[in-house]
């Protein structure tokens, strides 16, 4: 579940979607490998997403399984890295999505911000979903502006050899004219599906 932009509402879509599954009678897993802006849990940090997601799920593991590396700053996990002196490697990164993968029918992997969004010097969200092979549900918001941001996301997954599956709008107010126009521009323009177009529910978590 990659997003255009921080605040799109990654967690609540990835909420709607896991739901929606297991309504299907799938177990569904969930993965959410990098935060920031973390909570203190027991002495650990933890996200706030992952924290949410653990109880809409109803899922069982251990929030640090679902979210194994946190920083404690709200910055992009690269810039959080120089003051918080916290690195990733690959290795750890593959075994907590071979973990997660494991007990599950369906896997949701949340990214962090937009797809471009460092996790290290060179190293993107985009390239993360490359590297571990997994197909992209864009997030976007619904009004105006979300086209250009949207083309680029959709441009910079697909030349890393992402497959696309499809863009889900977000956060429609039913007042912006672009609303009403914007899903049909997106699957034009973009060679994409728009699958849904989801309205903005006031007090719920992004």
């Amino acid at each position: 579940i990659v997003g255009t932009d921080t605040g799109v509402g990654k967690t609540a879509v990835a909420a709607a979607l896991g739901l929606a599954l297991q309504r299907r009678g799938a177990r569904v897993g969930y993965l959410k490998p990098f935060a920031s802006g973390g909570l203190r849990r027991r002495g650990r940090l933890v996200s706030g997403d992952a924290l949410r997601i653990r109880a809409a799920l109803g899922l069982v593991a251990p929030a640090t399984a679902l979210n194994p590396l946190c920083y404690r700053r709200p910055l992009a996990p690269w810039v959080a890295s120089w003051s918080e002196r916290r690195r990733f490697s690959w290795p750890a990164i593959r075994a907590a999505y071979r973990r997660a993968r494991g007990g599950a029918d369906v896997l949701l992997v949340e990214g962090i911000g937009g797809a471009l969004v460092p996790l290290a010097a060179g190293t993107s969200v985009a390239d993360l979903c490359a590297r571990l092979r997994l197909p992209a549900c864009v997030v976007a918001r619904a009004g105006v502006g979300t086209i250009n941001h949207t083309l680029l996301t959709l441009e910079a997954l697909r030349r890393r050899g992402v497959s696309v599956r499809g863009v889900i709008l977000n956060g429609a107010r039913g007042q912006d004219p672009a609303e009403r126009t914007n899903g049909r521009a997106i699957a034009g323009l973009g060679r994409v599906p728009v699958v849904a177009v989801l309205p903005r529910v006031e007090g719920l978590w992004g």
